[in-house]
């Protein structure tokens, strides 16, 4: 009844309506599918060396962990999770030393000249974090 040719089209069109209706060439604008933006904090970063000749270490994950490290003996001092603005950086402790390391902290920091320095927000009742944060940092290379 109707021509091979009629059909072929009719069938093509009909494809065509059913993939744009279903979003098949739909660019993906969801930001749920792009990257986080990384943090200027991730690697380690290395305290001036000071009277006793060691040095302390910050490492970030990209993934958002940290570890400060105050001796370079076995095992991290404070461990935990971080998050980071254009200016802060939040600290929530997963293992710590002390009660007092255990409850999470903000340091303003300021990056300038390929060294990190920060300032606490409010009192840090950890020492360990306190103390360490209270250095200046070199990102190791």
């Amino acid at each position: 009844m109707f021509s091979r040719r009629f059909q072929l089209c009719v069938f093509s069109l009909s494809l065509l309506t059913l993939s744009l209706s279903t979003g098949c060439f739909k660019k993906n604008t969801s930001s749920a599918s792009q990257d986080p933006p990384i943090s200027p904090m991730v690697g380690t970063w290395i305290s001036a060396i000071e009277g006793n000749g060691i040095a302390s270490t910050l490492s970030f994950g990209k993934e958002g962990s940290f570890v400060i490290d105050t001796d370079g003996a076995e095992g991290a001092e404070v461990t935990g999770r971080y998050t980071t603005t254009e200016t802060q950086l939040t600290l929530t402790t997963e293992s710590a030393p002390t009660e007092a390391c255990a409850a999470a902290a903000t340091y303003a920091f300021t990056l300038a000249d390929g060294i990190a320095t920060f300032s606490p927000s409010e009192t840090d009742d950890c020492d360990v974090r306190a103390t360490v944060l209270g250095l200046s940092f070199i990102k190791k290379k």
